[in-house]
């Protein structure tokens, strides 16, 4: 992945969820708490040699980053579910880093996004539009 690109998309997101910031904010925070829980399990199961968790891990990712429009991670977490459908136990495991990478960089990310869209809303009410990107 290209260290230079976007981790996820904030207009997309910003749309998604019809500019509430406030629904934003808690979509962020459910995915910081979550979204290691599944890098965790895809990382145990690559090491152990569990393809069958690692498809399980890997879909989870997949959603919890499509939901914050992180289109890079997706493409390797899907990657990474087919690799595992096929039995492929050295691409998941070559997969596996740059994944973890790529959701470390996006959690930092939305964690700043997430203050800076609270900070704003406790400022300026409801007015955050320049929180969108």
């Amino acid at each position: 992945m290209d260290p230079r690109r976007e981790t996820f998309d904030h207009q997309t997101v910003w749309n998604d969820f019809a500019a509430e910031a406030d629904m934003i904010i808690e979509v962020i925070d459910l995915l910081v708490r979550d979204l290691p829980i599944s890098v965790k399990a895809l990382l145990a199961g690559a090491k152990s040699g569990d393809l069958t968790a690692v498809g399980r891990a890997a879909h989870k990712v997949v959603g919890a980053a499509g939901t914050m429009a992180a289109d890079p991670i997706c493409e390797l977490g899907r990657a990474i579910e087919l690799r595992a459908r096929e039995g492929s136990l050295d691409a998941v495991r070559t997969l596996c880093e740059p994944v973890s990478n790529a959701c470390d960089r996006l959690i930092a990310d939305l964690t700043a996004w997430r203050n800076e869209l609270a900070r704003v809303m406790q400022h300026d009410g409801d007015s955050v539009q320049s929180c969108r990107s």
